[in-house]
């Protein structure tokens, strides 16, 4: 039955299930080469060629994806990932500014448009994203985070302690700012700092992330081998 969609579909699901992205990408490019390609097809293939560090074509996959499905943040920001990712940051701005006139308080999207603006070395953009972001959204967790974020960009760690430290005092609960603060120190050379800090971001839930990279970046700094493997 190759004129069912469905089949395509179904086939890539199994293979990305058993973590097998370059296979899963074969029946993705038979439905479009059949011309059966819908939205999900071409959000499957995207994230396949991520998997696969292909981010140009995973780019060029979400563009299809987007134009088929306008208006799904998910596809958009994940389009100005692959777009950053493969060389392209100022492409992403543009993607990530229209998804923040639609969703200006949507904060995936607020930390996707300052990423890609400070990934394109341009710190005065990255500023200016920021006060786009700070104009709809008003002063939260995620917009003062950021700022602590473009400090860190400035190398003024000193100034993005004294805001995270305010930050972290008022929202405990957000973690981000907590691994941020630890970047803070750590740019300082106070990786000592981030020890009773790390802790603290390891959630046991299913749901949550693997340990975040700082806690390996801190113990590779301040403990020996033995001690930064078993972190590890």
């Amino acid at each position: 039955m190759p004129g069912d969609v469905t089949g395509y579909k179904l086939l890539a699901q199994l293979y990305t299930k058993d973590r097998r992205p370059d296979q899963a990408i074969i029946p993705l490019k038979q439905a479009v080469e059949a011309g059966k390609a819908d939205a999900a097809i071409y959000d499957m293939l995207g994230h396949a060629y991520n998997a696969l560090g292909q981010q140009a074509a995973a780019a060029a996959a979400f563009t299809k994806t987007a134009e088929l499905a306008p208006g799904n943040v998910a596809v958009e920001t994940a389009l100005a990932g692959s777009l950053v990712a493969s060389g392209q940051p100022d492409k992403a701005i543009g993607v990530l500014e229209q998804a923040l006139q639609k969703n200006p308080a949507n904060p995936g999207v607020q930390e996707a448009a300052v990423a890609a603006a400070l990934a394109t070395g341009d710190i005065a953009k990255a500023e200016s994203v920021l006060a786009t972001v700070k104009k709809a959204a008003g002063e939260t967790p995620v917009t003062q985070n950021l700022t602590a974020t473009l400090q860190l960009a400035r190398l003024d760690a000193a100034g993005a302690e004294a805001t995270l430290d305010a930050l972290v005092t008022a929202s405990p609960d957000y973690l981000q700012a907590t691994q941020t603060l630890a970047s803070a120190y750590m740019l300082q050379g106070q990786s000592q700092k981030t020890e009773p800090l790390l802790p603290a971001t390891l959630d046991p839930s299913p749901a949550t992330p693997p340990p975040p990279p700082l806690r390996i970046q801190a113990a590779c700094r301040s403990h020996p081998p033995p001690e930064h493997t078993a972190v590890l």
